[in-house]
């Protein structure tokens, strides 16, 4: 008998572990050129394939190669083109990687079926990452790599940077917007975290070039297996722009009370209005919303532990009010 609750112990233990996983945040990395008459005729049928998906992160990345005369592979060209090399497919454009794996030139990027293999995928591994502006010319972003779940890996290479989420520019070939351009990256090896619930922070700074639209940047970290380059998880910041606005709402309006905080699994008010509520984490992203009133409580324990911001709007009067929750599970 003992034997036999020592077997369906572990098999729950596998089982809680495997629950612990979360989404894979898939990525494709757009290998383009602002000469290339090509990446002109094929682009916008891809980008409006790929802004349909969800939960599939864009980052165009411009190399020097087929066409060194691309102004955004100049205004960057150190970091795009060790990003080619580093899958191999530097001297031809356009091309697609995806979460790590690369796609045949001669694929059609138009087509939705292209995402399948890459989407509902689970990861052992999640990256939160907060971007801030710290003075007028020049800015930091922290990546927090936290290990949820079983995994055998110990070793990742990581690559973090700046992304302007677009750029109007007319590079030669006709094309007036680019959209999610690479504007600084950095790569590197990483000892990942080693027990589950740990995590890992890593903090860069970076100087603000004055070619850049700072309120359009948002930061993007990707970790991959050294050995594949398989995606091990990515993720993305808020562009400044949307962090800062979120900042300047909610410290432009009066709190509400809301209970209990710290909070569980619900938060509830007396107020008898009723409300629309956004919940907004501290990055400036709105991840929850709906409906807010004594008759009706707020489910939050779907989220992570943290501090986050509730921001509620009054049905009648459209006044707005706001406060700060805090998630303990």
């Amino acid at each position: 008998m003992k034997k036999l609750f020592l077997f369906f112990s572990f098999i729950l233990s596998i089982s809680i572990i495997k629950a612990q996983q979360v989404p894979l945040n898939s990525i494709v990395e757009h290998f383009t050129n602002t000469r290339c008459s090509i990446c002109k005729n094929r682009n916008p049928g891809f980008h409006a394939n790929v802004f349909a998906q969800k939960d599939i992160t864009h980052l165009s990345i411009h190399p020097s190669s087929p066409y060194s005369g691309c102004i955004l592979s100049k205004q960057n060209t150190v970091t795009n083109d060790a990003r080619t090399n580093y899958y191999g497919i530097y001297g031809g454009t356009p091309r697609l990687v995806i979460n790590g794996s690369v796609i045949s030139a001669s694929a059609n990027y138009n087509d939705a079926a292209l995402f399948n293999p890459f989407q509902n995928l689970l990861s052992s591994f999640e990256v939160k990452i907060n971007l801030k502006q710290t003075n007028t010319d020049s800015l930091n972003y922290e990546i927090q790599i936290k290990k949820v779940a079983e995994s055998n890996l110990n070793m990742a290479s990581l690559f973090s940077g700046l992304a302007e989420d677009t750029v109007f520019v007319d590079g030669g070939n006709g094309e007036s917007e680019h959209y999610h351009v690479l504007r600084h990256g950095n790569q590197e090896n990483i000892s990942l975290p080693a027990a589950i619930g740990t995590s890992i922070n890593i903090t860069k700074s970076v100087f603000i070039k004055n070619i850049w639209n700072s309120k359009r940047l948002f930061a993007l970290a990707m970790i991959q297996e050294s050995s594949n380059k398989t995606m091990i998880q990515s993720g993305k910041s808020a562009t400044l722009s949307q962090i800062s606005s979120s900042i300047r709402e909610i410290n432009g309006i009066n709190k509400l009370h809301v209970y209990p905080n710290p909070t569980s699994d619900f938060i509830y008010t007396n107020d008898t209005e009723n409300y629309k509520y956004v919940l907004i984490n501290l990055l400036g992203e709105s991840i929850q919303s709906g409906e807010f009133s004594s008759n009706n409580a707020i489910s939050v324990s779907g989220h992570p532990n943290g501090l986050y911001y509730i921001i509620l709007e009054n049905t009648k009067t459209g006044k707005s009010s706001h406060t700060s929750i805090q998630i303990n599970k």
